[in-house]
C-alpha cells in the first residue's frame, strides 16, 4: 500500500479531537454523578459482564498499542503508519468510552480512568507519521 498520510498537524488534531471526546464524556458523567444521577442499574460495577468486558477491552487495547507501535516503526509507508496508528487510537478510545458507560451505569470509574491512561500511552508511544 502506497500513499500519503495527512500532514502531521492534521494527525495531531485528529488525536486531540478523539481525546477531547473521551474527556468530555467523562466530564458529563462526573457532573451527572455529582448531581445524584442513578441509572437504576442493579449491576455490580466490579463483577458484572459489562465490567469484565470493559476491563478486557482496556487490556486488549494496551496489547494492541504495543504490537502496532512496532508495526508503525517498521513501516516505510506513511499512509500505512497513519492507518495503524489510527486503529490503535480508535481501540483505545473505545475502551475508554466503554469504561465511561460502566461508570455512568454503576458508579465504578476505574476502568474509565484506565482506558484514558491507555489512550495517553498510545498518544506518547505511537509517533505521528511524516512523509
Amino acid at each position: 500500500m502506497s500513499g500519503s498520510a495527512p500532514p502531521a498537524r492534521v494527525q495531531f488534531i485528529i488525536r486531540i479531537a478523539m481525546l477531547s471526546g473521551i474527556v468530555l464524556f467523562g466530564a458529563v458523567i462526573a457532573f451527572l454523578r455529582s448531581e445524584g444521577y442513578d441509572s437504576g442499574s442493579a449491576m455490580d460495577g466490579e463483577t458484572s459482564p459489562l465490567a469484565l468486558a470493559a476491563a478486557g477491552l482496556v487490556v486488549t487495547a494496551l496489547g494492541t498499542v504495543f504490537v502496532l507501535r512496532r508495526l508503525v516503526q517498521q513501516s516505510d509507508d506513511p499512509a500505512r503508519r497513519f492507518q495503524l496508528g489510527l486503529v490503535a487510537f480508535a481501540l483505545c478510545e473505545a475502551a475508554a468510552l466503554l469504561g465511561g458507560v460502566l461508570w455512568l451505569l454503576t458508579g465504578t470509574w476505574t476502568v474509565y480512568v484506565t482506558g484514558v491512561l491507555v489512550y495517553l500511552v498510545a498518544f506518547a508511544w505511537i509517533p505521528v507519521s511524516h512523509e
